[in-house]
């Protein structure tokens, strides 16, 4: 509702009226509250994210979409999981577990991913074998889901340049909403000197929405 309100006031749709809306804002919820705290029976947003976990890392991992990885897709877990057949898992685990990502950990999986019921085309590497990792939320409160999957992109990249791809004619523009991603990867700085690099944005956009927001 609050974005609805926000793209109204805004007139950010082209050629559309602005909207007489009608609101009815829920009760008893305040913006520190997770989904878990309300007690309710969870409702999947989308057929592919069936739990909480999976919501906050599809935040981040959902990046994955622009590059030649499997994010799960044609397992049990999307989001959670991630892999390729050309992962040297042992080597890069060591290398991720260095930079103390926060709220996460992760443990060595091996799959094989076998179809997708979430979409109507095969998944990454179908049918192949596949090492990877599995993403295990610690600490929902500290986990930073974009910083999570822009690290271990970067890290891939660095670890097989070769192997590692971007896929869908720039795709991954339009999911990270600009270039920065895709040219910092290109440059191989350290996975760390990204994320401020969204700060400033993130700080200018947390003061612009403060007017709209119906829930503190």
């Amino acid at each position: 509702a609050e974005i609805l309100i926000m793209v109204n006031e805004m007139g950010w749709v082209k050629d559309l009226k602005r909207a007489n809306l009608m609101i009815v804002p829920m009760a008893n919820w305040t913006r520190d509250q997770y989904f878990d705290d309300t007690k309710l029976p969870w409702k999947k947003p989308a057929p592919y994210i069936a739990d909480l976990e999976t919501l906050i890392m599809f935040a981040g991992l959902d990046l994955f979409r622009g590059t030649n990885l499997n994010v799960g897709f044609g397992t049990e877990h999307p989001y959670l999981w991630f892999g390729s057949p050309w992962l040297a898992t042992s080597y890069f685990l060591e290398k991720l577990n260095r930079l103390k990502l926060p709220g996460v950990e992760f443990k060595e999986v091996s799959y094989r991913p076998a179809g997708s019921p979430y979409y109507n085309r095969v998944p990454q590497y179908d049918g192949l074998s596949c090492s990877g990792l599995e993403i295990i939320i610690m600490d929902q409160d500290l986990v930073k889901p974009l910083e999570t999957a822009t690290t271990i992109i970067s890290l891939i990249n660095q670890l097989h340049p070769r192997e590692f791809q971007w896929i869908g004619h720039g795709y991954i523009d339009k999911l990270f909403g600009s270039d920065l991603l895709r040219v910092f990867v290109a440059q191989k700085k350290p996975p760390a000197y990204l994320p401020p690099q969204w700060m400033h944005d993130e700080l200018k956009f947390s003061e612009f929405r403060q007017r709209f927001l119906l829930y503190r």
